[in-house]
């Protein structure tokens, strides 16, 4: 064995490992550009600055401030980019953002991830949503070889390390004061002991606890137990048109496919018109141990008390003109509108909801006025309005500045001391990596 990062993954949509036609998939830049961008009328004439607004844009991987109106410049517009993911828990501004520890030994590679929430007023950090298998093999490493220490951080493994395992986390989305995770942990142990496992899990951002579905549905129309049933069914219908494409492009997926189960736990939030939906998962294994994930299509929750909240940074169920790929976020007497760009100067990637294009930003006005405000490479997720009630007070604008800021300098590494290096074998630093959130990734088969 040599030292490598967790493998033996497959999706088809970023980050889910689906029982589907096999893709290899890439991160694409986004072509949003700091500053003011051009204005249109909808018949392509340039006409006056927009009306005065102020935005926060959250895509999978990056967060755009807008402003626009005469404050924006001559233009009218200023657009801020930097690649952070932000979301509000109780009123207050969060970054979300991956961290990874290294617990390596000289013949042990173990690595892990955990999710993690910064309030940006405070500066404080708080896990949300990790997986204790690496710290557990640690100590159970530990125990077992007590003559080994572990590494420090400018120390390598040995060539061959017996032990290689860790932990990835991804986040799929936000609806509100929840998170929809997905954990995986790829473990090589000695003897051939090799796991691969698979899981979904929602947790409240506020405490990190995990929730369980009988909570979210609390009140609601529908229980637990019936949401249950119908993913059962929805999970039949949906291995039966997998497999009769897996069987076209992919053995190992047919074989995992007929060892396909569903554990209710294993679930993430949608949105399913203007109101809240589940999605499950069924888990299987393929030969080589390799996991596989089938996903129900998703089903309704119904009325919710916490949807309310979740619903102000979600687009509406109305399409823009009709197109289901074209979103709108209203408020009066404004929307705005996000529509597909398949301009070859904006690209776009794989995402949850598969192949997206580039997306254009516009911002409209209930007399059918438009103006474009700019050009984002992924897709917009939460919009937060900064007007009226929930505008920024000069502490928070301070704030969201400073993170911008920060964001753009440090490219991704933050200096920390409490904990060890990137845990990448052979390439081990001081600094610690926090990686920022992103669906899309590159996998090969």
């Amino acid at each position: 064995m040599t030292s490598r990062r967790p493998g033996g993954r497959r999706l088809v949509s970023s980050g889910v490992r689906a029982v589907l036609p096999l893709v290899v998939f890439a991160t694409f830049g986004c072509d949003a550009r700091a500053g003011r961008t051009g204005l249109s009328s909808p018949g392509g004439q340039v006409t006056t600055s927009p009306p005065p607004v102020e935005l926060l844009i959250a895509t999978d991987d990056s967060s755009f401030w807008i402003r626009t109106g005469p404050q924006a410049g001559p233009d009218g517009v200023e657009v801020f980019r930097a690649p952070l993911v932000l979301t509000t828990v109780d009123g207050r501004w969060q970054e979300l953002y991956v961290a990874e520890q290294d617990f390596s030994f000289p013949d042990a590679v173990l690595t892990a991830q955990a999710l993690w929430r910064r309030d940006l007023l405070s500066g404080d950090s708080t896990v949300v949503a990790t997986d204790s298998v690496i710290p557990r093999l640690a100590l159970e490493y530990a125990r077992s070889h007590p003559d080994e220490v572990p590494l420090r951080p400018d120390e390598w493994e040995e060539e061959d390390p017996s032990t290689v395992a860790g932990t990835e986390v991804f986040l799929h989305g936000v609806h509100g004061p929840y998170a929809s995770v997905e954990l995986y942990a790829d473990l090589h142990l000695p003897g051939g002991r090799d796991r691969h496992e698979l899981r979904r899990v929602v947790v409240e951002l506020a405490s990190g606890e995990g929730v369980r579905l009988a909570a979210l549905v609390d009140g609601g129309a529908v229980t637990a137990r019936e949401l249950e049933r119908r993913g059962r069914t929805e999970l039949l219908a949906a291995r039966d048109s997998s497999r009769r494409l897996a069987l076209q492009v992919d053995a190992a997926a047919v074989l995992a496919l007929d060892h396909i189960t569903m554990d209710p736990a294993n679930f993430a939030l949608a949105q399913v018109g203007d109101g809240p939906g589940v999605v499950f998962y069924g888990i299987g294994t393929g030969p080589d141990e390799e996991t596989f994930a089938l996903p129900t299509a998703p089903i309704a929750l119904g009325s919710t008390p916490w949807w309310d909240a979740a619903r102000r940074a979600l687009p509406d169920s109305e399409a823009v003109a009709g197109n289901e790929m074209e979103r709108r976020w209203r408020r009066e007497p404004l929307s705005v509108n996000a529509l597909p760009d398949l301009s070859t100067t904006t690209d776009g990637g794989y995402t949850d909801d598969g192949w997206q294009p580039g997306t254009r930003i516009a911002l409209a006005d209930s007399a059918h006025g438009e103006w474009a405000i700019t050009r984002l490479g992924s897709v917009p997720r939460r919009v937060y309005w900064l007007v009226g009630e929930d505008s920024l007070d000069a502490v928070e604008r301070r704030a969201l500045r400073r993170a911008f800021r920060d964001a753009s300098l440090a490219d991704g590494t933050i200096r920390a001391t409490a904990h060890r290096g990137v845990a990448t074998p052979r390439a081990r630093s001081t600094t610690t990596t926090f990686k920022r959130i992103q669906s899309i990734h590159t996998y090969t088969r």
